[in-house]
């Protein structure tokens, strides 16, 4: 049978709302830079932007723009946030038949850009919890799932993962942090997906070793998955496969923001392996967009089309 979707994403939609200054200033503390203000200071802005977020939309749009027939699952409110966030994933070619809109707030965040593209980012998170039964499942039909955060409902997680087994559908997996708290129990999932994306530092908190000590690598294998992306900001990326660690340097860029590079990088690597390219050609691309991303302000202003990748 056909499939629907080349691709179905689960996950979070969010209104994002991005401030940036030229008056922000960094402060080193105790190793970590802070982005603080005098109290009761007025702050200039040099750009606002308004746009929808969210892992489950951020993946869905790049699919889309991708050339791939893609839909979203997520759960939003019925206000105003909630309009835009649906408008702009039926102006990028997203099918929104699996939106969840009910009589509550809508997630919203508001990101602190600094002057050297890092960010502070403040999210308000209202009831937008995505739940096994918002979702009709009847028409899930597709080749791949990304499951991007679901705010730590990991018995979603495994429905969804149950479901994609039983007919044949390959599950790409990059949970949020309300996940990786319940260690054990991405363990024992993480051996049941395609592909298990994490940053450098929740790979390290999962896996109980620094990168680069002798057993990190290792411990990563025997999570199970198929494949493996540990992305590490502005250092690079490396994929390990069954016989293979591949590890790219970031391209030479100064970032403007770097909100959404992680969602377009895993979503990117999918894309490449639906469109049949080579694991290393699909991980070239994965680093080449999420560059790009960090170039504009917003998680999806900069994902590149099928006729720039």
């Amino acid at each position: 049978m056909t499939k629907s979707f080349d691709v179905i994403s689960f996950g979070s939609a969010i209104v994002d709302i991005f401030l940036k200054s030229a008056d922000f200033r960094l402060v080193k503390n105790k190793g970590k830079t802070i982005i603080c203000q005098p109290y009761g200071a007025k702050i200039e802005l040099k750009k606002r932007v308004i746009c929808s977020g969210g892992g489950g939309t951020n993946t869905a749009v790049s699919f889309a723009r991708l050339g791939l027939r893609s839909a979203v699952v997520a759960r939003l409110g019925r206000d105003l946030f909630s309009q835009l966030i649906v408008d702009e994933l039926e102006q990028e070619g997203v099918i929104t038949d699996f939106l969840v809109r009910k009589e509550e707030e809508t997630d919203t965040s508001v990101v602190l850009i600094g002057p050297d593209g890092g960010r502070t980012i403040l999210v308000y998170r209202g009831s937008t919890r995505l739940e096994i039964e918002d979702i009709n499942w009847s028409r899930l039909s597709s080749r791949w799932f990304y499951l991007a955060s679901l705010e730590g409902n990991l018995n979603l997680v495994e429905r969804l993962i149950d479901f994609a087994r039983k007919r044949k559908i390959r599950i790409a997996w990059n949970p949020g942090e309300k996940e990786l708290r319940q260690r054990e129990r991405i363990i024992r999932l993480a051996n049941q997906v395609d592909l298990f994306n994490l940053n450098r530092e929740e790979m390290e908190e999962l896996a109980r070793e620094r990168l680069g000590a002798k057993n990190f690598w290792p411990k990563v294998k025997e999570l199970g998955a198929r494949l493996v992306i540990v992305t590490n900001g502005r250092d690079g990326a490396y994929l390990l496969s069954s016989d293979n660690l591949i590890f790219r340097p970031a391209p030479a860029r100064s970032p403007v923001d770097e909100t959404g590079a992680g969602d377009a990088f895993g979503s990117t690597f999918v894309a490449g392996l639906i469109r049949g390219f080579t694991l290393e050609a699909a991980f070239e691309l994965a680093m080449v967009n999420a560059a790009s991303v960090v170039q504009k302000i917003g998680a999806k202003a900069g994902l590149m089309n099928l006729n720039e990748a």
